[in-house]
């Protein structure tokens, strides 16, 4: 067994409690682990045999995806899935970054040093919805996956709710199913925004 190459832990405190979040960026699977959990996994990929009482615990980890068998190839599935999504016009997936601005300064975030002033305006907005409206002319999707993505999108929530309205309508006028998605640090979200 091995651990998946698309593992990452991120740790969860500055006060060293060993507290993580361990996340595989390929299935999308997200637990909270300890210095134990990583342990135990470290032990596996070391070719420890483990006891009958930890079984389970291997078994949930294969399960989620934490963990492989040698023989499996990760990149020969990654490759698979891009090409399945690739050529699969039944869903159109679109990450729209609405901002670089952030209200956190995350030691782990790949966009520190990026000029956070930058955001999408409304014309820009419309730009994208103009293209937007072709692809969706073009290809003919059952469904619309919308990902918001940032900095923090919240800090733009005008261009955020323009867009979302707008494809909102469009889709449904279309008879196309949609999904939106935020990827957000949630410090701003508040049971009025979410209601909205």
């Amino acid at each position: 067994m091995k651990p998946s190459r698309f593992n990452v832990f991120i740790p969860l405190s500055k006060e060293g409690k060993d507290e993580y979040l361990l996340f595989n960026t390929f299935t999308d699977t997200q637990v909270r682990a300890n210095a134990t959990l990583k342990a135990f996994m470290g032990r596996i990929t070391q070719g420890e045999v483990i006891r009958p009482d930890e079984q389970p615990y291997l078994e949930q980890l294969v399960e989620l995806g934490l963990m492989r068998s040698e023989k499996e190839d990760e990149e020969r599935l990654l490759a698979e899935w891009f090409e399945r999504v690739r050529h699969d016009p039944s869903e159109l997936s679109l990450t729209l970054l609405t901002t670089y601005a952030c209200n956190l300064r995350c030691t782990y975030c790949y966009q520190d040093g990026l000029e956070t002033k930058a955001h999408m305006e409304l014309d820009t907005c419309r730009q994208v919805l103009d293209w937007v409206d072709r692809l969706l002319s073009k290809l003919k999707p059952r469904s619309l996956r919308l990902t918001f993505y940032g900095g923090e999108p919240l800090l733009n929530i005008k261009a955020m709710f323009f867009l979302a309205r707008y494809l909102f309508y469009a889709t449904r006028n279309q008879g196309i199913t949609q999904e939106i998605h935020l990827i957000t640090n949630g410090t701003m979200l508040n049971r009025g925004l979410i209601e909205h």
